[in-house]
């Protein structure tokens, strides 16, 4: 399976030839990595940080350990991280995109056998579903700032209860 695995990451111009084909055009494999180089490319100059995105990023570190878990590749996130400087925040940045994984049971599963305990997300259907192994799933989408504040409340109840 990891061979396979490894072979559909190394397939770049996947997305441009799926596109192709429901749009009955034919593109070239070449063609199709050079537009999906040159949409990398767009999108890690073009991106701009979420407002205060970097700065409650820099909060939970100091809650606890941060990692990214994404299903994009990292072909986009690391520049992205590194444009905006906040590599160095993260534990572990974990890029599922072209990988065959996405985020779900057995990735949560793994996530809670390595001691995640909350999940800071936009998507309560996917990020969510992490709830079911006993990771607390918080909705960015509050905020940063009230998003951080919960995680240091759900950090404090978890310090609470161990005493």
């Amino acid at each position: 399976a990891s061979r396979s695995l490894r072979l559909k990451e190394n397939r770049q111009g996947d997305f441009a030839l799926e596109v192709a084909s429901l749009l009955g055009l034919t593109v070239s494999r070449e063609d199709a990595v050079n537009k999906g180089e040159k949409f990398d490319e767009m999108y890690i100059r073009e991106i701009e940080p979420v407002e205060g995105a970097a700065e409650g990023i820099a909060a939970l570190a100091k809650i606890d350990d941060v990692v990214i878990l994404t299903n994009a590749k990292c072909r986009r996130v690391m520049p992205t991280v590194d444009k905006f400087g906040i590599k160095d925040i993260f534990q572990q940045i974990l890029c599922l995109g072209g990988t065959g994984e996405s985020k779900g049971r057995d990735i949560f599963r793994k996530m809670k056998g390595m001691g995640a305990w909350v999940i800071v997300g936009d998507s309560p259907r996917k990020d969510g579903a992490a709830e079911e192994f006993g990771i607390h799933f918080v909705d960015v989408r509050v905020g940063w700032e009230t998003a951080v504040n919960i995680v240091k409340g759900l950090k404090e109840d978890s310090a609470r209860f161990k005493a």
